[in-house]
């Protein structure tokens, strides 16, 4: 399959043409497409061959401790399960999230950077966390862990129900494949249909868990910070019709396909889609984008901004290197891209001054960091620590395509997009002049060189970064949010008792 744009792009165009020529989502399990299950993944897969990009990483133990621990945790899980569910405590809002969120430490616990920047806080809302819990303990309470384990007893027992969506299953598989065959890329997929069929039994169960959770406990409204990894809540709502809002939480592009969808092949399945009814974007840049193809209306997104953004905004502080200092630079690196940036920073550091230092951010998925360590002349910090403080110590930042990227520009650090594989989804920042771009190592080395030496032209970059950033992140994050909620729970809401466990 010859063609001239980026992997992620064609990717976007097969599965598009797919949904055009097959109409996948006719298939349904429980009133929704089961489709949708799979999209990003199968997306992914193919972006990821087509490109040679890094697979993910393996997470956890294996082998009997691994065993073990998972037992002993399903154990503990759902008996702070049962406990929601005979408590029987009412919440005006459930917020649906994962470990990974909670990032930024305070007196020994740590923030959701996506829910605990809202001023004020947010009050009778209960956070789900739909994995396993981490030995970071959540800074607001209260909250409960629903993590797949939850409902294996049920999947191991034969009781979730999917039996009756074999079928339909085994036809959307043959479907693509059939497809991808016609295209001449069915390698690219690499997913054996065993797996879909774990996925839907994960969905089916999880489903029903939530409606159970939903029910018991009875949110006027659910916020998730991603709603494509729990599509089953999402759905569970919508099947109670508690109205969905979705934080953004990455960068958004036309062809990120949890978002891209062609109307003529998607609107007449909207309802059985698991998609949030309002999306809330970190500004117009996003908001554009998102409706650019007519899929998403007017109604269904909102430019809010980001409350963490807005919190650091108040106090960052960028601060150019002093007399005699090096530029520090920061690289904050993505778990797709390990390969050819290790080999695209091994070719720039030989071409760097001395007096520029380069340290580079793994990606939290990176559990091997060894390939970074190899690179004379570049250091490799802890993935664990805090962005933001990073890059209050450092003077220029660079990455791929991450969110990082908006970040920097947020926060008036000047900021480098590298010109590898997947570049092209964050490129129209640059447009404004709000970035720089570099598409080889020698172009990084000459860039970082110039300003090393001129602090005119790195003070001109700073003011150039933060010009018009409301484009990017709307202003008043908080209180968007805020009147959002009000208008659903009602205001009464936020003065309502919070802080006891479920």
């Amino acid at each position: 399959m010859s063609d001239a744009k980026p992997g992620g792009q064609r990717a976007r165009d097969l599965i598009l043409r797919f949904e055009s020529e097959r109409d996948p989502f006719k298939y349904q399990i429980k009133g929704y497409s089961i489709w949708p299950l799979y999209r990003f993944m199968v997306w992914e897969h193919i972006k990821i061959n087509l490109d040679g990009l890094t697979s993910r990483q393996p997470t956890g133990h294996s082998g009997v401790s691994r065993r073990l621990r998972a037992a002993r945790v399903m154990v503990e899980e759902l008996w702070g399960l049962r406990k929601l569910k005979t408590a029987r405590r009412e919440y005006e809002i459930v917020l649906l999230t994962t470990t990974n969120r909670l990032r930024d430490k305070t007196d020994g616990t740590y923030k959701n950077v996506y829910f605990d920047y809202c001023q004020p806080l947010l009050r009778n809302a209960l956070q789900i966390f739909v994995d396993s819990r981490s030995d970071r303990k959540p800074a607001t309470q209260p909250s409960v862990y629903v993590s797949s384990r939850t409902v294996l007893p049920k999947i191991v027992l034969g009781g979730s129900g999917v039996r009756d969506g074999e079928e339909r299953l085994s036809s959307l598989y043959s479907e693509l494949t059939s497809f991808l065959e016609s295209a001449g890329c069915a390698e690219h997929m690499r997913m054996a249909l065993s797996v879909w069929r774990r996925e839907l039994d994960l969905f089916v169960a999880r489903f029903d868990s939530f409606v159970e959770i939903f029910e018991a406990t009875k949110p006027k409204v659910v916020v998730t910070d991603c709603h494509y990894d729990k599509m089953w809540a999402i759905a569970a709502a919508k099947r109670l019709r508690i109205p969905v809002l979705e934080l953004q939480h990455g960068i958004v592009y036309d062809g990120h396909m949890a978002y891209t969808y062609d109307p003529r092949s998607a609107s007449p399945y909207r309802d059985q889609i698991p998609l949030p009814d309002k999306y809330l974007a970190f500004g117009p840049y996003f908001s554009e984008i998102l409706m650019d193809r007519g899929f998403w209306s007017g109604s269904q997104v909102e430019n809010v901004g980001f409350p963490r953004m807005e919190s650091h905004q108040s106090t960052f502080e960028y601060c150019q290197p002093k007399t005699g200092e090096d530029l520090r630079v920061l690289i904050s690196s993505q778990w797709i891209m390990t390969e050819k940036l290790c080999k695209f920073l091994e070719a720039t550091v030989g071409q760097l001054p001395k007096n520029i230092t380069l340290s580079i951010k793994p990606h939290p998925l990176e559990r091997d960091t060894g390939a970074y360590r190899k690179i004379d002349g570049l250091g490799v910090l802890d993935g664990g620590e805090e962005f933001y403080e990073l890059l209050a110590k450092h003077h220029v930042h660079c990455s791929v395509f991450s969110t990082t990227l908006l970040e920097s520009v947020g926060l008036g650090v000047p900021t480098i997009i590298l010109g590898l594989p997947g570049s092209e989804n964050a490129l129209p920042m640059s447009e404004r002049g709000h970035c720089k771009v570099v598409n080889s190592p020698g172009e990084l080395a000459a860039v970082l060189a110039r300003v090393a030496g001129n602090a005119t032209e790195l003070a001109e970059w700073h003011r150039n970064t933060i010009k018009d950033r409301s484009y990017f992140w709307e202003p008043n994050a908080s209180a968007n949010f805020q009147a959002l909620l009000d208008e659903i729970v009602g205001p009464a809401a936020q003065s309502a008792e919070a802080g006891r466990e479920p």
